[in-house]
C-alpha cells in the first residue's frame, strides 16, 4: 500500500504532463477604417482576415504578418498592432500604410474591427 501513496504524492507534486498549447486558427470578418492627416476617417469595404494565435511561441499572425504577443490573460490577447477578445471573438488590428514619397499622398493608418470565429486548417 505505501507504493500507491508514493505515486499519488509524486503526481500531486509534479502535476500533469505539460502539453503544448494549441495553435488557434481564426477567420475574422469586419470593417476597415482609413485615417490620414489630410482628411477624416473613411470607411473602406468590409474585409476578412486570418489570425493565427500560437501561445507557446507568443505570436499572433495576421494575414501572414507575424506579431509578438505582449500580454495575455483569460479574456484578452494583446499583440503588436492589435488585440483579440478570447471570449467574444472581437478583434481590432491596426496597420500603417506607407506610400513612396513620389506618390504625393500621405501615409495612413487602417483599423480593422471585426468578429473572429474558430476554423480548422484545410491541410
Amino acid at each position: 500500500m505505501p507504493t500507491k501513496w508514493i505515486i499519488f504524492a509524486a503526481v500531486l507534486l509534479i502535476g500533469p504532463p505539460a502539453g503544448a498549447a494549441e495553435v488557434v486558427y481564426l477567420s475574422c470578418r469586419g470593417d476597415v477604417t482609413s485615417m490620414r492627416d489630410d482628411r477624416g476617417p473613411i470607411d473602406l469595404p468590409p474585409k476578412t482576415i486570418t489570425l493565427v494565435v500560437d501561445m507557446d511561441k507568443r505570436t499572433a499572425t495576421v494575414d501572414g504578418v507575424l506579431h509578438t504577443i505582449r500580454v495575455s490573460d483569460a479574456t484578452m490577447v494583446l499583440f503588436e498592432g492589435g488585440e483579440v477578445d478570447r471570449v467574444t471573438g472581437e478583434v481590432q488590428v491596426r496597420t500603417f500604410v506607407f506610400h513612396p514619397p513620389d506618390a504625393k499622398q500621405p501615409d495612413e493608418m487602417r483599423t480593422f474591427n471585426g468578429i473572429c470565429r474558430r476554423v480548422e486548417r484545410l491541410f
